[in-house]
């Protein structure tokens, strides 16, 4: 049980940082690509990863 919850710790620590950095790196380089999503490429992207880990834990922890 101890093991599942250090993962479970583990897992939410590096969804967080990686949620954090993926929007940045998209907002930076972003006027490459404005043209074609207008800008909606950070929210999108986030709300990919906070649905993606929503469901992993439904389904594995």
């Amino acid at each position: 049980m101890r093991y599942y919850q250090v993962a479970k710790y583990v897992i939410t620590l590096l969804l967080r940082y990686y949620r954090n950095i993926v929007p940045l790196t998209i907002k930076r380089y972003g006027f490459l690509f404005s043209n074609l999503t207008n800008n909606l490429a950070p929210k999108i992207t986030d709300d990919i990863l906070y649905k993606s880990s929503h469901l992993f834990f439904e389904t594995h922890l």
